[in-house]
């Protein structure tokens, strides 16, 4: 199905998934608070909130930029890589779920201490 829509589709979809989807609003709420507390005035917050942006899309670039790059060894080289994902994606799940969790965990039980 993502192989056939049109670029604009592609967008709309994204822009829909953004607007509606709330661990992407935690996130961003999350780095502006963080960002807000550390005080550092506007412009460098400004940077900061574009650093984070540029960071969280950074995964989403690679493709891009594999696909200006090497046009001619982009659809194969694109396409291993989704049949990669597709057959580890629950070690993946796991492995992240993990992370983030000891990361949360350990943010959560240090505000105690």
């Amino acid at each position: 199905m993502l192989e056939s829509i049109t670029p604009a589709k592609a967008l709309l979809f994204g822009a829909g998934f953004v607007l509606i989807g709330p661990k992407l609003w935690v996130f961003i709420l999350g780095a502006i608070s963080t960002i807000g507390e550390a005080q550092l005035g506007q412009p460098a917050s400004t940077w900061m909130f574009l650093l984070f942006v540029l960071l969280a899309q950074s995964l989403l670039l690679v493709p891009i930029l594999i696909r200006l790059l090497m046009p001619q060894r982009a659809k194969s080289l694109l396409a291993s890589l989704a049949a990669w994902m597709k057959r580890y994606n629950d070690p993946i799940v796991i492995a992240m779920s993990l992370i983030f969790g000891a990361v949360f965990l350990y943010q959560g039980v240090s505000a105690f201490f």
